[in-house]
């Protein structure tokens, strides 16, 4: 239950939150942050199916026969937890699917910063330390970047927090029962922090080695809140564990697993960590020069003022709980920069090497980086520490916050996108008036399978085209047949298939006029229309049908 002297930390919280979102808030119905292309096609699209499989009882929200076409696709072999999603279908109904999937990002920073307030007013009591660290969490650029369609990271990293308040909670409570109590309430938040991306399996719980090293988690109720929470964990997560199995066991030959180059070339990057926000405007272009953005892994920024608070929390911080969360810091650091480490020519292998190697299923975390997460939490918290000692000291504390603003800040958003921009109204217009069961694919693969995607949210008619992590093995196996343009080969595949219609996204360009003209010769295939609409960086949409050329 809150508390009455947490309402006005909860408020300033949810002003700077809104404050520093502003484009967000006032675009809530048609904008999203990020880029046309971007993961949060993919995000919509899923809560679209979910709140229509909802309104048909025919249909299962667990799966849909409209991706991945002959086959279909199982939902809980996805990124995105299903099960959260679903849980948003009523309200996607009410307000629509752009507007929740935005609500939702606000929501979870606010979340977010929240727990982490409590989180350092566990430690000591300082509203002033806990806001500003919990808003150092909140708007740290390795969260800011999953508006761009991380969902299921942004839900995950909110619920962090709450699982190390109940641990501490339950380790430094006075009677057995609140132990108890206590564990099992980070038991609970451990289970929904994995069920939101299963990664954190293991991403939550492995810096935890760090805080193993304390003291008191050697006593008899130390290890028994780990004991406790972590066992009530894996039997909450267990019965959907074993759906996404049974999932994965229909969708692939084999268990899909990534490589080491794969995980190296998502790893952290050391100087990341001490560099600002590569996404804020001032910074943006200078750094690029120098390190080139490498996708998500680049933007782990915590920055040069925050660690100088830690510095001083260190110093400064008067409890042995300090040396606990740096500690988790540095096993989360070690976990983040990759799998080996070069050094005289020769290779060092680095624990997340090692357990890549030996631990079950750890080859499945494809990202390292997102071990940047948890550092952040453990930074933002010492940190808090050192606002709590510097709060009297009003001119440095406002130098370090300053440094903090600028070297974090991300507006005006870099990428900033109307959805109407991949929404084909017409197209989608007469998808919707053909039966329930025509099928299409479109062109050119891969490139548009996203979008094609998004696109069914608005048709609900079977596409071929999808787009997961790992494709399903009859997609993959399928995609060197099918190529990139609509060949003799492909239309060979698409027939067994009994696929209807051909649409094809093109473009003003002489190389894409070569293209659809060649298209066009290819016996069988009956050009209908041509739409003066398209997605991403597409103008024309071509609409071939293979079934019925009169």
């Amino acid at each position: 239950m809150m508390r009455r002297r947490d309402v006005l930390p909860l408020l300033v919280i949810v002003v700077a939150v809104c404050a520093f979102n502003y484009p967000l808030l006032l675009n809530l119905e048609s904008h999203i942050f990020g880029r046309s292309f971007e993961d949060t096609f993919e995000v919509l699209w899923q809560l679209r199916w979910h709140e229509h499989a909802l309104r048909d009882p025919t249909l299962s929200p667990f799966f849909t026969p409209n991706i991945y076409y002959p086959m279909g696709w199982h939902l809980a072999t996805g990124a995105q937890p299903a099960w959260y999603l679903l849980l948003l279908a009523p309200f996607v109904s009410l307000f629509g699917a752009v507007s929740v999937y935005n609500a939702s990002l606000l929501l979870l920073l606010i979340i977010a910063a929240f727990g982490v307030y409590h989180l350092l007013n566990e430690i000591v009591t300082s509203r002033i330390g806990g806001v500003f660290a919990g808003l150092g969490y909140a708007f740290a650029p390795v969260l800011t970047i999953r508006f761009a369609g991380h969902w299921h990271t942004l839900v995950a990293a909110a619920l962090l927090p709450y699982v190390y308040l109940n641990i501490l909670r339950a380790i430094g409570a006075t009677t057995p029962r609140k132990a108890r109590q206590l564990a099992l309430r980070a038991g609970i938040f451990l289970a929904l922090t994995m069920l939101a991306h299963w990664y954190f399996l293991f991403i939550a719980t492995l810096p935890l080695v760090g805080w193993l090293l304390w003291r008191r988690c050697w006593s008899w109720q130390g290890l028994q809140t780990f004991i406790i929470s972590g066992g009530l964990a894996m039997l909450i997560i267990a019965p959907f564990a074993v759906m996404t199995y049974r999932a994965r066991l229909v969708s692939y030959e084999a268990s899909p697993q990534w490589t080491v180059a794969d995980v190296d070339g998502n790893s952290a990057e050391i100087p990341r960590f001490f560099t600002p926000n590569p996404n804020n405007p001032i910074w943006r272009d200078a750094l690029q020069v120098y390190l080139p953005l490498r996708g998500e892994a680049s933007v782990i920024s915590i920055g040069s003022g925050l660690l100088l608070l830690m510095i001083v929390g260190i110093w400064k911080g008067r409890t042995e709980l300090r040396w606990v969360f740096v500690a988790v810091a540095a096993v989360a650091f070690m976990l983040a920069i990759g799998t080996n480490l070069s050094w005289n020519g020769s290779s060092v292998p680095l624990p997340s090497g090692l357990l890549f190697k030996w631990l079950p299923f750890y080859s499945s975390v494809r990202v390292l980086a997102r071990y940047a997460i948890v550092l952040q939490l453990a930074v933002v918290v010492v940190a808090g520490l050192g606002i709590h000692y510097l709060h009297h000291r009003r001119i440095i504390l406002l130098l370090l916050l300053s440094m903090i603003l600028v070297e974090s800040f991300s507006l005006p958003y870099h990428d900033f996108t109307p959805v109407a921009q991949n929404d084909r109204p017409m197209l989608n217009a007469f998808l919707r008036s053909q039966p329930v069961t025509t099928s299409l694919i479109e062109f050119p693969v891969v490139y548009v399978d996203k979008l094609a995607v998004y696109s069914e949210s608005f048709h609900h008619r079977r596409v071929v085209n999808g787009y997961q992590s790992f494709a399903p093995t009859h997609y993959a196996d399928a995609l060197m047949q099918l190529g990139t343009w609509p060949t003799e080969e492909s239309l060979t595949l698409l027939r067994e298939w009994d696929v209807d219609f051909v649409v094809v996204s093109g473009d003003e360009s002489a190389e894409f006029a070569t293209i659809i003209a060649a298209v066009k010769e290819i016996a069988g295939l009956c050009h209908i229309v041509t739409f003066d609409e398209g997605f991403m960086n597409y103008t024309q949409t071509y609409l071939f049908s293979l079934s019925n050329c009169s």
